[in-house]
């Protein structure tokens, strides 16, 4: 089953969140409200303000744009409990952050609880994994053209014990953890829990899978279903 943004399209199971800044079901251009797709939980009065609100962009058939003190915080109270998940995003960074700068797209709100980073700009940057307040270290890359001024496809999920951070279809980093995240706190979009690390950049995207991780072949999958629209 998929949901056609393809060919081929994207892996629907599992699927309980899908916001796209293109699609008029999920933002029709102006106004303060993300629409989720899948009807579930929309991000309402969370965008097109001001304050840490992101803004509306047309590129790539439509963005927000962080301008490195927004966020968009999803509150799911007992929704996700983060065992088997997925979360990925179309990003486009305006700038990476630097050595001893990272940058931190996606997170739970208890601190280094569980989300990815990544940092310099250049070819190669590094990426770390934390969950449960510890982490991978941090991790080099090979043969990843600098993602400053380019889009990207970025997933972040687990399947069992196994962590693992991708970013366009191939595999990053990964860590062993079997921990669940914190499922009475929310999910936080363009910074870390704190306010640090924030995303400079702009968020086109987002896939939330709720208790199913994606595979590598799935994750490939939903980059190969829209790598057309971001020229990728």
């Amino acid at each position: 089953m998929g949901i056609n943004y393809g060919p081929p399209p994207i892996v629907a199971k599992g699927l309980s969140n899908l916001y796209d800044a293109s699609d008029k079901h999920s933002y029709v251009g102006s106004g303060n409200d993300w629409n989720d797709i899948m009807g579930d939980f929309n991000l309402t009065g969370l965008v097109g303000g001001g304050g840490t609100e992101p803004t509306y962009n047309t590129l790539a058939g439509g963005c927000f744009d962080f301008d490195g003190s927004d966020k968009l915080t999803l509150t799911h109270s007992t929704k996700f409990d983060f065992a088997d998940f997925a979360v990925e995003c179309w990003l486009y960074f305006d700038n990476v952050g630097q050595e001893g700068g990272a940058t931190v797209w996606y997170n739970s709100t208890t601190f280094d609880e569980l989300n990815p980073a990544i940092e310099s700009t250049g070819n190669n940057p590094r990426v770390i994994l934390l969950s449960n307040q510890s982490n991978t270290g941090w991790v080099n890359t090979s043969n990843l053209t600098d993602l400053q001024n380019r889009w990207s496809c970025h997933t972040f999920t687990r399947i069992g014990s196994d962590i693992r951070y991708y970013i366009d279809g191939v595999s990053r980093a990964n860590k062993t953890d079997s921990t669940a995240g914190n499922d009475q706190s929310a999910i936080l979009f363009g910074e870390q829990q704190g306010g640090n690390h924030s995303f400079d950049g702009k968020i086109a995207n987002i896939k939330i899978y709720n208790g199913k991780g994606l595979t590598s072949t799935e994750v490939l999958q939903n980059f190969n279903a829209q790598r057309g629209r971001f020229g990728v």
